[in-house]
């Protein structure tokens, strides 16, 4: 997969997903970054829905397992609509269903205000920077984040 123009020191590299808009980093410790470089809003919503999907769907085949952690990285985000929201819960809950830890970051006011408006920010684990959402306690074969 070609690099991404994303990169940060802590994650050395993301690959893109062809076709779906997501941008994937492996980082040491079991836990992967899904970064989402784009507005999530009523044009978007259904594809990322299905490359979340698909997505998950490949990194549970590569050996992603139950106590490993995702990180959805909404850092470079700057717009959520109110009914994608749901999609950002759709998701936690598709990942935690396979027994994998979720956390989201929403580093941008736009992700905040939405989920603050509608509610769905007690749903989530939510961590201002990705290095913030990787900080875990290995406890009982599961990723704890730092506050939660």
């Amino acid at each position: 997969m070609p690099e991404s123009a994303l990169s940060t020191t802590t994650m050395p590299r993301f690959d893109a997903v062809p076709e779906t808009g997501l941008l994937l980093s492996h980082t040491p410790a079991s836990a992967v970054v899904v970064a989402y470089p784009d507005s999530l809003d009523m044009r978007t919503v259904d594809d990322f829905r299905c490359a979340y999907r698909g997505a998950l769907h490949e990194l549970t085949a590569s050996g992603i397992e139950a106590g490993d952690l995702i990180v959805l990285d909404l850092s470079h985000t700057d717009f959520v609509s109110v009914d994608a929201t749901a999609a950002l819960v759709e998701a936690k809950d598709l990942t935690e269903s396979h027994g994998i830890d979720f956390a989201l970051v929403t580093a941008t006011r736009g992700v905040y205000r939405a989920l603050d408006a509608t509610g769905t920010r007690r749903q989530l684990t939510c961590r201002p920077t990705v290095e913030a959402a990787l900080v875990y306690e290995r406890t009982e074969g599961a990723f704890h984040t730092a506050d939660g």
